[in-house]
């Protein structure tokens, strides 16, 4: 069985959260979610304007809307996101990151020496030289990342914490203390965008749907920039558009989307002898059967919704864009796949060709959404997309 990917359709998949106007981000939250389809889906062909759906859709007037520019703005902070997220996700070649001076804050990544002791004495795997470490990653024990918030390059601090309950054995419980130095701040140049480009182009298509090669800062800083914004706007204007589209429903084409995204976990269930509302609540957070029924039905009226844009525009795949996004995914597959049909074998060419359309579609759409003053915008900052753009900048 080949599988299969749910393109959730809402807006763009930000693993740091940096949508300024969802309601529910558990929810809303878009992205390719791999399920294990119940059809062997041949891959010799696809159709390069994305998948014809059954159902009617009658688009709204979506080149008239207007957002207000505070929703739009793309802050520091959510440029600094990215870059923490990047220098995370690009481990494979720090030798030419930028050192840089100044104060540790939360999304700076550090290169930092630290020793830890237990009642004064080393202990095995306590003690690290060089160490790159994301600030807000968890990847340390609770406390020690924010310890290092605040101090500057160069200096010591001693961290005196508890290893958890829960942790190794050995450990677990005890008083640790750790002299940590802060050796310097990692920054992206241009000699660290092209010694990882090959990582960056899937980055940027994971995030940003531009499955690009860069090769210098400047490149990957415009591709950023243009897709944050797009990001701000259509988590903005998507759910307007939605809920202003008219559409009937083909009712057998609905039923088998369905049937096909509850098979894998209703395997799961029998598998395991768990109920599948038990299987469900456990993996995509859905109490009931109805909730995640609900759910597909919302995300297929998207589907449909997002490959009529797509019709309207005219937008379509092009072999070059198809090649350039599977060849990234190989790229991280680590050996898993050597070329594009090692690939096609598992993944269903079809979905990934309307993954890509709808990123254009995105970008499209966001080129007629007008970004105004807030008073005369349609789409108006409220107190919950206000708490929601400060708490994702954080």
């Amino acid at each position: 069985m080949k599988k299969r990917i749910l393109a959730l359709c809402l807006c763009f998949a930000l693993a740091f959260s940096v949508t300024a106007c969802g309601k529910d981000k558990k929810k809303a939250s878009s992205g390719n979610v791999q399920k294990v389809g119940t059809e062997d889906t041949s891959n010799s062909e696809a159709d390069m304007s994305g998948t014809k759906y059954a159902a009617d859709v009658t688009l709204p007037d979506y080149k008239s809307i207007t957002v207000a520019e505070s929703l739009v703005e793309v802050t520091d902070d959510l440029k600094k996101k990215v870059d923490f997220n990047v220098l995370l996700a690009t481990i494979a070649d720090f030798s030419h990151v930028e050192q840089l001076e100044g104060t540790v804050a939360e999304c700076d990544v550090v290169n930092i020496d630290y020793v830890g002791t237990i009642d004064g004495a080393e202990f095995e795997g306590g003690s690290a030289e060089g160490t790159n470490l994301g600030i807000g990653s968890g990847d340390f024990i609770e406390g020690f990342e924010d310890g290092l918030i605040g101090v500057n390059t160069g200096e010591t601090v001693t961290l005196s914490l508890t290893f958890p309950d829960d942790y190794d054995e050995e450990f677990a419980g005890k008083d640790v203390v750790f002299k940590v130095t802060v050796n310097y701040i990692l920054g992206i140049n241009d000699e660290f965008i092209s010694d990882n480009s090959e990582l960056l182009r899937y980055f940027l298509y994971r995030y940003f749907s531009k499955a690009e090669l860069v090769t210098t800062e400047e490149e990957y800083r415009q591709i950023v920039n243009d897709g944050l914004r797009v990001q701000n706007i259509i988590s903005c204007a998507f759910e307007k558009i939605s809920e202003e589209t008219e559409i009937t429903e083909n009712e057998v084409e609905l039923s088998e989307f369905i049937a096909e995204n509850k098979a894998s976990y209703e395997q799961t269930a029998t598998e395991y002898d768990m109920t599948l509302e038990e299987v469900l609540s456990y993996t995509v957070g859905f109490s009931t059967v109805e909730e995640y029924e609900t759910y597909l039905k919302q995300i297929h009226k998207n589907m449909a919704l997002m490959m009529a844009l797509a019709a309207e525009e005219e937008i379509s795949v092009t072999d070059e864009e198809y090649e350039n996004v599977i060849n990234a995914m190989i790229y991280i597959s680590s050996g898993d796949y050597t070329d594009i049909a090692s690939f096609e074998a598992d993944y269903a060419k079809q979905d990934m060709v309307d993954d890509i359309i709808y990123g254009k579609v995105y970008y499209k759409i966001a080129e007629y959404i007008q970004v105004v003053p807030d008073a005369e915008a349609d789409i108006k900052p409220t107190e919950e997309s206000t708490e929601e753009t400060t708490s994702a900048a954080e």
